[in-house]
């Protein structure tokens, strides 16, 4: 089956990777996949370099057959749209062109009533993958498209290997206490928060490691600065050596989170959670189980305080966290699911 993704974004996150983390999967299971992108963007590069068939496009409608005749110079038989642009014109061709369409919608941001959500995730959609829960249970209600599925992107937790030990660079004691969070530090990322719940626990010998940087990053200094312990890393790659020196993650995200990957990378290591409700959080962080969901500041501290004090329940919860990852977000999961939407149209 030759399966044609199309992706109107510049950029490289976590939607960008899970593309090319599925286009991988399948081309090593025999599909063949192509992508339709910007010349300039940063997927079309990465996978040019894989060796992926790719092909430079702007998605503009004056380009609408010029996609379509990509569709049936290559026999596309499935095209899978992510973002708004390339999914409006994508959906378009594909009903011109007689091909089937898979919506992956990544974001958990609200989409807007009304015609819109209609036309887009039912009519020009053949089925509709969300990455969390919440997110496909609000659009499969707006839209009524019925071929709608929650797939997280899952992790390849084989071969995962620790190269450095990121408290001895910090300077952090082995016996310290650390709480961390791990995110681009963006308004919505909740890290505000997790500042607030430090300075409701200065009584205690913990230290706070915010990893990551973005636009937030000196209103964050600015508002630790009189706070004890905390240590801003700027971004670590791979993510694994900064949740490994923790003992707690957090991540308090107030808006615009689908099942986080760093909240599933630290629960594979075995790290108990601390998270809000948003989005798929609720997901990874099964209140009382792998962790605690919160919603305030004080809250936020009393659960730190908890685990701080308790030992045995970090281990409880951890080793919780790192059997549901292994039991439902792994990559041979998600795969395993796309296969599923994809085989339907055989």
């Amino acid at each position: 089956m030759t399966i044609l993704h199309t992706e109107s974004s510049l950029g490289w996150g976590g939607q960008e990777i899970r593309v090319f983390q599925d286009a991988c999967s399948f081309r090593d299971e025999g599909y063949r996949i192509l992508l339709a992108a910007p010349a300039e963007s940063l997927i079309y590069k990465r996978m040019n370099e894989a060796g992926f068939e790719v092909f430079p496009f702007s998605f503009r409608w004056r380009n609408l057959w010029k996609l379509g005749h990509i569709i049936r110079l290559q026999g596309v038989k499935i095209i899978n749209t992510h973002s708004s642009k390339d999914s409006w014109m994508g959906g378009v061709a594909a009903r011109l062109f007689s091909c089937k369409v898979v919506r992956t919608r990544h974001l958990s941001t609200p989409v807007k009533r009304g015609l819109n959500s209609i036309v887009l995730y039912r009519y020009l959609a053949d089925a509709l993958v969300t990455t969390c829960q919440i997110t496909a249970d609000i659009l499969q209600k707006q839209s009524g498209q019925k071929k709608c599925v929650s797939i997280p992107t899952g992790l390849k937790i084989e071969g995962i290997k620790l190269r450095y030990d990121l408290r001895e660079k910090f300077g952090i004691s082995p016996t310290d206490f650390v709480v961390g969070t791990l995110c681009v530090l963006r308004s919505w990322k909740g890290v505000q928060g997790l500042l607030s719940a430090a300075a409701l626990c200065q009584d205690l010998p913990i230290t706070w490691l915010i990893v990551g940087d973005g636009p937030m990053l000196s209103r964050l200094k600015i508002q630790a600065k009189n706070l004890k312990k905390v240590i801003f890393t700027g971004h670590v790659e791979p993510p694994y050596e900064a949740l490994a020196a923790m003992d707690i993650f957090t991540l308090l995200s107030i808006a615009n989170e689908g099942v986080s990957q760093a909240t599933i990378q630290a629960a594979s290591l075995g790290k108990p959670l601390i998270t809000s409700n948003v989005g798929g959080l609720p997901e990874v962080c099964l209140d009382g189980i792998t962790g605690f969901i919160t919603n305030s500041p004080e809250k936020t501290a009393y659960y730190v305080k908890l685990f701080y004090n308790d030992p045995e329940l970090r281990e409880t919860m951890g080793l919780a966290g790192k059997a549901l990852v292994n039991g439902s977000f792994t990559s041979i999961q998600t795969f395993n699911k796309m296969k599923e939407v994809y085989d339907q149209f055989l």
